[in-house]
This record gives C-alpha cells, sequence and structure tokens, in this order.
C-alpha cells in the first residue's frame, strides 16, 4: 500500500490539461501534430516569442521538457 504516484498519472493529465489555456491547449496540439515554432506562429499569426512562452508554460504545467515528451503525454491523455 502506499507508495509514490507514477509520473503523469492519469489525475495530473487531466489536471495538467485543465490548468492550460486555451491558446496553450492550442499550441500543445499543433506541437504534437508535428508543427515547427515557424509553422505555429503562422498558423496562430502571433510571434516566435508568443509562440516559445506558450510551449515553455505548457512544458511547466504538464511537467514534459521537449516536444517528444510533450506528445507522449497528450497520447496518454488520450489513451
Amino acid at each position: 500500500p502506499g507508495g509514490a504516484k507514477p509520473r503523469w498519472d492519469m489525475d495530473f493529465r487531466r489536471n495538467a490539461l485543465e490548468a492550460l489555456t486555451p491558446k496553450e491547449r492550442e499550441v500543445a496540439e499543433l506541437v504534437a501534430a508535428g508543427y515547427s515554432t515557424d509553422n505555429i506562429r503562422a498558423h496562430l499569426g502571433v510571434k516566435d516569442s508568443t509562440v516559445r512562452s506558450h510551449i515553455k508554460a505548457i512544458f511547466r504545467k504538464t511537467d514534459t521538457h521537449s516536444r517528444a515528451e510533450l506528445t507522449r503525454f497528450l497520447i496518454g491523455v488520450r489513451a
């Protein structure tokens, strides 16, 4: 009984997604779809620095550190 919860258990994943703003969710989905920062910038019509700021906030809120890790995180939520 007891013990540490696995990183990214379903409760954490759901809470992390709920903590994302609608724009952060959109950026996260674009990252998971393989869009580059430049592609996301063009798609959203914002500056590169805005995209990077969103990605940094997404990584912090989801406890991820790379685009690949974020993609795995999102896949885990959908599973």
